[in-house]
């Protein structure tokens, strides 16, 4: 090998007089060659003078690197040399010397299995029981190998007696695991026989309370060394704790059944074990046994007969701090068999658990339909004359009837009605089995199933009953279109059409607020007019509000002519005043299309809309519309005559108690809105003006204050300058397109004019909604956005300003002069401009006013 020969030329040339530089490096080699296996290197170096006890960099001396080749044609020779020659030189070897772990020599021939190393480091006064830096002594090292070596162990007991190293055969670890501990968790049986016939302690604890038996019944081994473990305590006189428990309370009972070891738990049972010891949970191995995974009947049964055979009987009601019941334990897995058994040996049942859960609770909420064992659990009742508590409530207020419809079980849900279950007992939230009924996902018959049952048990369902909110069942019934079967069947059944809610919504009103089409609506009112019940159309809630706001609010247009057509008034306003035509201007969307259905279903009942009707503020349904920027309800609103004469444009307060504040918004919110709002106001202000709504100075102040307000001015001073010919943003602009035609680089570039020209207003609220600014990088994006809000807005501006100026300069100054002067002001210099002129005007009033006094 190289190193070899590395190893051995260095022998060669270092000089007989070492110094020390040529100690480091002789010992240096010594590593290398022995390492290598290179004894004849190894030899050279050491008679040259090399340090046998220098360490490397894992604090390896030359006696580590020995132990630790598994060389097998080696058998200690190197060992011997290494010793041989550092006698002759009056050196000392450090046989016990540690490496960064802690490690001796002998933890390193242990671990090798090297028993002539072991023998001659035991011979040179190695001690047997030193522990590395995890508590583990060659002992544990042994028991930790792969292989279940007990040739091994009982040679290294035996040169440990010859050179009287006794051997602590119960020394603990830093977890206060024993070698018998780490011979079980390695599944090492011979050495386990071994170590037990050499005295180890099976009742020594480590660190979790743990017993050799405990950890014998976890690694589930085969049950031959469970009783090879009592046999030999038998031999040895020895008592085993077969009830020892760990800082959990488990016994070994506990863990056996755990595992499922059923030879295990047998032995256990014969040797004494007590089943009914409970954990610090409260679990007795019975609990354990009913929440494993596996319905296991027949582990069940071993369990019972050798409790019964061997020791005293199980008690089958013991219950754990939860005041769970083994049965309960049982239902809650859903385990059938194991159940059934435990009802057979005398389970109670009525006890309620700290949640106030009965079986027949557990049987109901079950995930599968026991239906068999409801019927088991009903003949055992009759049989031992114990009545079952039926109607039983848990700490939710809730029957088993209410589990059995929530979790859909059909059958077990006939089986109690039949049993003369009560369906109209209610929860703590209200709830009868009918509300609950009303309340699920689908109807598959469950409401006329309870009909029918509680017709022939001569029971009457409370069809009205008040449940949470004062809902009835048939408020729930019509919220979900799945159900509509079961709101005709209550309708049938004589429900109440008009009992309203705590909020005082009727079931109309519920209709209206969930309904996605008139179908609902139609056959709710249909049926009470079959049945003369008629509903009221206009009912008002605790709001004011009657169900033609809340159609309108759902936009639900098929509702809503539905509702007029009969007789809903289309006038009648909230307590807030708001009309159903505020509700459109106000709370939905830009929705032009149902404002024109209600528009002209409203004539078309001969009931024309009040367009111009104020709420309790003075708002017309216009302001509202203007506010939320909804141009295009704007634009209706005006088309159904909205008096332009009259209206007053909205303040900037009234914006921004609309919109709140900008620092509540994230980032990507901001940008959107900022684009969105400049762009969408300076469109209704078009558009109102198209109109032949006049603006005054006051409102363009008010709107450009708004601009302020949501920060939409571009202040050069807090952007970086050319940030648009930024390599990146080039890039990404590039492929940013607004139109067919024009991408957002060329867009940005063009002055405002004929940025107008080539993109309209809506184009730069599709671009903020459509998310492509975020593409950009993300330190240009809200500079872009400030960017084309200035370029949009540009044109409103543009003209009050130009005015503005005219007049403070008195007429001085051209127009085109005074055009040129503000033409390269940014629009916070023409807010500016316009903000002068009005406190120049005041200020003059004001003089004014003192000369005439």
């Amino acid at each position: 090998m190289i190193v070899h020969k590395k190893a051995i030329r260095a022998a060669k040339h270092l000089t007989v007089q070492v110094g020390v530089r040529d100690n480091e490096e002789a010992t240096l080699h010594l590593n290398l060659a022995t390492m290598a296996g290179s004894r004849k290197a190894a030899e050279m170096l050491l008679r040259r003078g090399a340090d046998p006890n220098i360490i490397n960099d894992q604090g390896d001396t030359c006696l580590h690197v020995i132990c630790s080749n598994d060389d097998d044609e080696d058998d200690g020779d190197a060992a011997n040399m290494l010793f041989a020659i550092c006698d002759e030189k009056h050196q000392t070897v450090q046989v016990d010397a540690r490496d960064n772990k802690g490690r001796t020599a002998l933890h390193a021939a242990i671990f090798n299995g090297n028993i002539n190393l072991v023998d001659i480091l035991l011979s040179r006064g190695a001690h047997s029981n030193l522990a590395d830096e995890n508590g583990f002594t060659p002992l544990h090292v042994l028991c930790q190998r792969e292989d279940d070596d007990v040739n091994l162990a009982r040679r290294f007991f035996e040169i440990g007696e010859k050179f009287n190293k006794s051997i602590l055969i119960d020394a603990r670890d830093e977890y206060g695991n024993t070698a018998l501990h780490q011979a079980i968790l390695n599944n090492h049986v011979n050495l386990v026989e071994f170590l037990l016939s050499k005295g180890a302690d099976p009742n020594s604890l480590n660190k979790d309370g743990e017993t050799t038996l405990h950890r014998i019944c976890e690694a589930n081994l085969d049950d031959l060394a469970v009783e090879m473990l009592f046999k030999i305590c038998d031999e040895k006189h020895q008592s085993m704790q077969v009830d020892a428990q760990d800082k959990m309370g488990k016994t070994p009972l506990h863990v056996a059944i755990t595992k499922g070891n059923i030879n295990t738990i047998e032995i256990l049972m014969r040797r004494g074990a007590q089943p009914n010891l409970a954990d610090e949970n409260g679990f007795t191995p019975l609990h354990v046994l009913c929440q494993r995974e596996n319905d296991d009947v027949d582990l069940l049964k071993m369990l019972f007969e050798a409790a019964d055979k061997f020791s005293a009987p199980i008690k089958v009601d013991a219950r754990d701090k939860s005041d769970c019941t083994p049965l309960h334990l049982a239902l809650n897995r859903g385990h059938e068999q194991m159940a059934e058994w435990l009802l057979r040996r005398g389970a109670d049942l009525n006890l309620a658990n700290a949640n106030g859960s009965r079986a027949l609770h557990l049987i109901s909420a079950a995930r599968m339909d026991h239906a068999d064992l409801l019927r088991t659990f009903f003949e055992l009742s009759d049989e031992r004359t114990q009545p079952v508590e039926i109607d039983a409530r848990d700490n939710q207020g809730k029957t088993p009837l209410h589990y059995a419809i929530s979790h859909r079980h059909k059958k077990v849900f006939e089986l109690l009605l039949r049993r003369d279950a009560d369906p109209n007992l209610a929860d703590n939230y209200g709830s009868t089995a009918l509300h609950t009924i009303c309340m699920v996902d689908e109807d598959n018959g469950w409401a006329k199933m309870l009909f029918e049952i509680s017709e022939e048990m001569n029971r009457q369902v409370q069809i009205d009953a008040r449940g949470m909110c004062d809902f009835t069942p048939l408020h729930h019934a019509l919220i979900k279109k799945e159900l509509r079967p079961v709101a005709e069947l209550l309708l049938r059944k004589g429900a109440a059409t008009n009992l309203a809610d705590w909020e005082g919504s009727t079931p109309l009103h519920t209709v209206c607020k969930y309904a996605d089409d008139e179908d609902r609506v139609k056959m709710l009112i249909d049926i009470s007019n079959e049945e003369n019940k008629p509903v009221e159309v206009d009912a008002r809630d605790t709001l004011g509000r009657t169900p033609l706001h809340l159609a309108l609010a759902k936009g639900n247009g098929q509702v809503v002519k539905y509702l007029l057509k009969l007789g809903a008034d289309p006038a009648l306003a909230d307590e807030n005043g708001f009309s159903p035509l505020h509700v459109v201007s106000k709370d939905l969307y830009d929705d032009a299309k149902l404002l024109e259905l209600f528009c002209d279903a409203s004539k078309e009942v001969d009931r024309p809309v009040q367009i111009d009707v104020q709420d309790k503020n003075g708002r017309t349904p216009l302001q509202w519309a203007v506010t939320n920027l909804f141009l295009n309800v704007v634009d209706v609103l005006l088309d159904q005559g909205a008096d332009l004469s009259s209206f007053v444009f909205p303040s900037k307060s009234f914006f921004v108690e609309r919109f709140g504040p900008i620092s509540e918004m994230h980032e990507r919110q901001r940008i959107e809105f900022k684009l969105s709002l400049a762009s969408k106001i300076v469109d209704v202000v078009k558009r109102l003006e198209k109109r032949g709504y006049e603006f005054e100075l006051s409102n363009t102040l008010d709107i450009m204050s708004l601009f302020a307000e949501y920060d939409l001015f571009d202040k050069s001073t807090d952007l970086e300058e050319n940030w648009y010919d930024d390599e990146e943003f080039v890039i990404k602009s590039k492929e940013i397109m607004v139109n067919p035609s024009l991408s957002l680089h060329d867009l940005i570039r063009l002055r405002p004019e004929e940025a107008s020209k080539q993109l309209k207003h809506d184009k730069y609220v599709e671009l903020a909604r459509s998310n492509k600014l975020s593409d950009l990088p993300e330190s240009y994006q809200k500079a872009c956005a400030v960017h084309l809000c200035e370029t949009v807005s540009r044109g409103f501006f543009w003209p009050w300003a130009l005015d503005a100026f005219y007049e403070l300069q008195h007429y001085q100054l051209p127009v085109l002069c005074c055009e040129m002067i503000i033409a390269n002001l940014k629009n916070e210099d023409l807010y500016n401009i316009c903000l002068a002129f009005i406190l120049a005007w005041a200020k003059a009033r004001d003089d004014s006013l003192v000369i005439l006094s």
